[in-house]
Formats: structure tokens, C-alpha cells, sequence
């Protein structure tokens, strides 16, 4: 470019506006790095079948948000992708295990308990409090034993008397009132039981 030339230079002068006007026009913006993405995508696991509907759909979304063909420009955009597709890999959540063993076996527990002692109650009721029903489908054995505890915890129940003795409960005829009649072998057993 040269400056200072006569008017009757202008189309000179209009050439060289027009070729440098082609050459910023023929300008190619480097592309974006898209490493950052490759790198993240990596890290996906291989196998998704393992992990909820919700959390897979998050990681296919970001995964595939991802344009082609960005611009150095848009290099920010580019990572913040990168960092979707990460975000989206640590919010994967495993399925949770099958608790339909366990639901059935603790159908299985009778509706009245007051019939049997303490003790085998308890029993009962230690196993259903260590049940922890937020484990995910890797821990299925440790759901498995449960049912199989509760189970075990059910056959270990005992009648109380157990053959000696019995609670009569009826209905008063005459009164409005319940009576209970409590006979056995044991007067200790049947004064802890009145």
C-alpha cells in the first residue's frame, strides 16, 4: 500500500483496497481443538447397560450436543463440551438392585406378631433394620441374602407357651368389654404375658 498518491492514481489506490478486502476475505480461522472433547470422550465407559435410562440419556445428550467444525473463536464453547460430556460421566448412576426377593419374603411376615416371643421378634426385626435399600444391581448377593434372612428369621419364630399354656381372648356378651383368659405351665411367663 502506498500513501500519498495523486487523484488520478484512485483506481490504483482501489485496487489495492479491493486485494487486500480478497485477501482478509480469504482468511480460514484456524479450527478449534477439539482434544479436549476426544480426551473426555474416552473416559465414557464402554459398557452402558449397567447404569440408569436417566443418566445414560445425559451422557448420550452431551456426547452428541457436540458440533463439528468450530473455529478457534469458539474454542470456549468447544471445552465447555468437553466438560458436559465429564459432567455428565461422574453423574452416571449404577441400576439398583432387584428387591423383589425381599419384598416377597417380608409378604411372608405374619400380621401379628404379639404371638410369639420377644426374642425371635427381635430377631426378626434386627435383620429388616440392617436391610439397605439403596443398593445398586453390583450388590445383588447382599440383596439376595436379606430375603434369605428375613426368611430364615420368619421359620425361627416361636409361639409363645409353645404348646404349654394359651391366651383365650372373647368378647363379652353382656358387656361392652374384651376379656382375656391366660393359662400355662409358668406363672412367670404367663405375669410377663398379663
Amino acid at each position: 500500500v502506498v500513501k500519498g498518491l495523486p487523484q488520478e492514481q484512485q483506481a490504483e489506490v482501489d485496487a489495492m483496497a479491493a486485494a487486500i478486502n480478497a485477501a482478509i476475505a480469504a482468511l480460514d480461522e484456524l479450527p478449534a481443538d477439539y482434544s479436549k472433547v476426544e480426551a473426555a470422550q474416552a473416559k465414557m465407559p464402554s459398557d452402558l447397560s449397567g447404569y440408569t435410562s436417566e443418566s445414560k440419556l445425559a451422557l448420550i445428550s452431551a456426547v452428541t450436543a457436540v458440533p463439528a467444525g468450530l473455529k478457534i473463536s469458539q474454542q470456549a464453547q468447544v471445552d465447555a463440551y468437553a466438560k458436559a460430556i465429564e459432567d455428565a460421566i461422574a453423574g452416571l448412576k449404577l441400576k439398583p438392585a432387584d428387591y423383589n426377593a425381599v419384598d416377597a419374603a417380608i409378604a411372608q411376615i405374619p400380621t401379628d406378631l404379639s404371638i410369639y416371643t420377644d426374642e425371635t421378634v427381635a430377631a426378626l426385626n434386627d435383620v429388616l433394620e440392617s436391610i439397605n435399600e439403596e443398593l445398586d444391581f453390583t450388590q445383588q448377593e447382599t440383596v439376595n441374602a436379606y430375603a434369605t434372612a428375613i426368611l430364615k428369621a420368619i421359620e425361627e419364630l416361636e409361639v409363645k407357651f409353645a404348646g404349654e399354656g394359651r391366651v383365650l381372648i372373647r368378647p363379652s356378651g353382656t358387656e361392652p368389654l374384651v376379656r382375656v383368659m391366660i393359662e400355662g405351665k409358668d406363672q412367670k411367663v404367663i405375669d410377663k404375658e398379663a
